[in-house]
């Protein structure tokens, strides 16, 4: 693997856990790395963003997309937005994306500072173990 495509990535996703996005991704970063347009991604900058780009390497990247039928699963906006995710690759490496996508897609868990009441404690079992109606 040479060092460039280490850093364009092998473009498998693994770390996106919805599969009909994964696949929208996986999708484009073929396109782009069989059309070899990684490096002309990195330098370009869309004037009026890549939903409206009419250049011919975004034309050669959606043509290239459209050879795989899970491309008519993008709208417009899933279109632009995936397109940018691919120029922060280009621009910062797959593995920069992986631990940004991952970081704005975890969960943020919410420590509890306070303990619960006893009036809540009872509440929640209630609604947890509800008691048996009577027989």
């Amino acid at each position: 693997m040479s060092s460039s495509s280490a850093y364009f990535g092998n473009g498998n996703f693994e770390f996106v856990h919805n599969r009909s996005n994964r696949a929208l991704y996986q999708n484009m970063h073929n396109a782009i790395t069989a059309t070899e347009l990684w490096n002309w991604l990195r330098d370009y900058s869309p004037s009026n963003g890549f939903m409206l780009s009419s250049v011919p390497e975004i034309k050669r990247i959606d043509n290239k997309m459209r050879e795989d039928p899970i491309s008519g699963n993008h709208s417009g906006s899933s279109y632009g937005c995936m397109m940018r995710n691919m120029h922060f690759i280009a621009k910062n490496g797959y593995e920069a994306f992986e631990t940004e996508y991952i970081k704005q897609n975890t969960p943020i868990r919410i420590q509890r500072t306070v303990e619960p009441t006893q009036e809540e404690t009872t509440q929640a079992q209630e609604i947890l173990y509800p008691p048996e109606p009577p027989q």
